[in-house]
């Protein structure tokens, strides 16, 4: 799944250059100038979203998916530090308390 999920965000990725460079081109034709300054800008709002997406969404995302097969993978008792306050670090504490539940029981 999450390859997938990184595999459509560089393809809007992709897609968002293309705009930028047709707003490129609209801005070196005078009569288009205020719609390809328009496209511009919006791509890089678009390119910024996606970046921070990239970084806030799907790098935890990963980390906590390795953590898990590590764990699964006989590590119990493993803890991984919370990135924060937000789904991903409750979704986080409740992993390294299901690493704390099974080292226990084991």
């Amino acid at each position: 799944m999450l390859k997938s999920l990184r595999i459509k965000l560089m393809l809007a990725g992709i897609g968002t250059l293309v705009l930028l460079l047709i707003g490129v081109w609209g801005l070196a034709w005078g009569r288009y100038a205020l719609a390809g300054a328009m496209i511009v800008l919006t791509c890089f709002a678009v390119i910024a979203l996606l970046l921070w997406f990239w970084r806030h969404v799907t790098d935890p995302i990963e980390r906590l998916t390795d953590f898990a097969e590590h764990i699964a993978a006989g590590s119990y008792g493993s803890q991984m530090d919370n990135p924060g306050e937000d789904e991903i670090g409750r979704l986080t504490e409740a992993i390294n308390h299901i690493s704390e539940q099974t080292a226990a029981a084991e």
